[in-house]
């Protein structure tokens, strides 16, 4: 898997799914994209509450599930990572009958190229190329 139209940070950006090893970047990514959006809304103790170690068992059971319908999709330059959505069965009764995206970060460097779209497009497409036949996706208003 790979996006030849390329990120604007520097090349073309490698779509891959992750993979275990990918953990703890994605780990890092999680939490920095987190408190750059959330700074000015979040609880002070939510900020300083959520980090690395505490996001690294959510990311190591994503990318360890071995399940069609569970997983994440990375977009990466070498070996930094600029971007994640996950996907996984809901969790919410409003999307019932569908997948849910679980998670899409775009670190900052990378935001306003496009690779947001790029990463959730990807989700989407391996979604339906496992039979789900619709996904949702809950923000944060």
């Amino acid at each position: 898997m790979s996006d030849a139209s390329g990120d604007g940070v520097g090349g073309a950006t490698d779509l891959r799914f992750a993979n275990p090893d990918d953990a703890w970047q994605l780990a890092t990514l999680h939490v920095e994209v987190w408190r750059q959006t959330y700074c000015d809304i979040a609880p002070a103790d939510a900020l300083s509450t959520l980090d690395e170690a505490r996001r690294l068992p959510f990311w190591r059971a994503v990318t360890e599930a071995n399940e069609p319908d569970v997983g994440a999709i990375i977009a990466s330059r070498g070996d930094r990572i600029f971007g994640v959505v996950s996907y996984d069965r809901p969790n919410h009764s409003a999307f019932e009958g569908m997948a849910e995206i679980t998670h899409l970060y775009v670190r900052h460097a990378a935001r306003g190229l496009g690779l947001g779209r790029t990463l959730l497009m990807a989700g989407l497409d391996h979604l339906r190329s496992v039979g789900c036949p619709a996904a949702g996706l809950a923000v944060v208003k």
